[in-house]
């Protein structure tokens, strides 16, 4: 039984410092002079990078550009 709690105790701590944090981020996106925020919620920072990315590229067709906050 010490055996299994040990087995679990150490399952346990691998998985919860091998998850990736999941926060709130923002991207601030600026296109012809306004500036404008999409709110990003329980996500991970790679997937908020991946995601303010896209927006940039969009942006940048109109001289403009985001950021992740």
């Amino acid at each position: 039984m010490k055996k299994l709690f040990v087995l679990v105790l150490a399952v346990g701590a691998l998985v919860v410092t091998t998850t990736s944090c999941k926060k709130e981020w923002t991207c601030e996106c600026t296109v012809l002079g306004f500036t404008g925020d999409t709110t990003l919620t329980d996500i991970s920072k790679s997937d908020a990078k991946d995601y303010c990315d896209s927006q940039d590229a969009a942006a940048s067709l109109f001289g403009g550009s985001c950021k992740l906050k």
